[in-house]
């Protein structure tokens, strides 16, 4: 075999060894390889010739947040890549475009989870919760998606098994228009893996009583101090921020929010 030539039927080890990134918890990164989704480790072993070459001229880079508009790896192997190998049809998959708490609790086990972003919306702070991160004497405040142009939201997309589809459906939709402030909408995603398919997400109804625009230090007096069903307001912000962060996908006004609440937390 030629130097610096890569095989093609090449098998990654059972696991992939993971390096440790300032600022973010060794157990989240863990979690997220568990749960299927590729790290540098992982993609190394991964792809084609090609593709191969272009992750070592990213390998240098990998510590950095990636930029709106970077293109995502290659997906490390999932199921859906499986059946795609195969042959199989995976058009009729669903999908679920998670960008908040449906990231680390979707609350069922996904086919596959595949990073994902779309085009034309920003994750924000703007709709208030007087349930799961609050109470209505004391509101708190959950992350939407608002409508921005030239926007781009960078998230997870779950795949829902076909055997568990109607199921899943039905409790996600208990749990995610109680308030009715969402509405549901299949918005155009585009996967790490370059395919486009169609998700299912949930947007703020910009008309919605409980729809919100503050800034960032009105949201940060709220969050430190709300807490509803689910637990505090604060414990939400920092469990998604630094999930996205071990994915790759930092998001920089979270975790500017999150640095004001933790001092205002002391």
């Amino acid at each position: 075999m030629q130097p610096g030539r890569i095989q093609l039927k090449r098998k990654c080890p059972r696991k992939a060894r993971q390096r440790h990134r300032p600022g973010i918890a060794p157990a989240l990164i863990a979690q997220a390889a568990q749960r299927g989704i590729g790290t540098l480790a992982q993609r190394k072993c991964t792809g084609t010739p090609t593709q191969g070459r272009q992750h070592s001229q990213r390998h240098q880079s990998r510590d950095q947040p990636p930029p709106h508009h970077a293109p995502f790896a290659f997906a490390p192997g999932t199921c859906l890549a499986r059946r795609a190998r195969e042959g199989q049809s995976i058009a009729n998959t669903t999908w679920i475009f998670g960008y908040g708490s449906l990231i680390w609790q979707p609350g069922f086990q996904p086919e596959a989870r595949l990073r994902a972003q779309l085009s034309g919306w920003h994750r924000s702070f703007c709709m208030r919760s007087l349930h799961y991160r609050g109470t209505a004497s004391a509101p708190g405040l959950v992350l939407a998606l608002d409508a921005l142009p030239g926007a781009v939201c960078h998230g997870v997309a779950l795949a829902v098994p076909e055997a568990d589809k109607a199921a899943v459906l039905a409790k996600l939709r208990q749990r995610e228009l109680t308030a009715s402030a969402y509405v549901e909408r299949r918005l155009p995603l585009r996967l790490e893996d370059g395919r486009a398919v169609a998700a299912i997400t949930y947007v703020i109804d910009r008309a919605h009583p409980l729809y919100c625009g503050l800034s960032l230090a009105e949201q940060a007096e709220i969050i430190a101090r709300a807490a509803g069903e689910r637990g505090s307001n604060a414990e939400y912000l920092f469990n998604t921020a630094a999930h996205l962060a071990a994915l790759g996908l930092a998001d920089a006004d979270l975790d500017r929010l999150a640095t004001r609440v933790r001092k205002l937390l002391g």
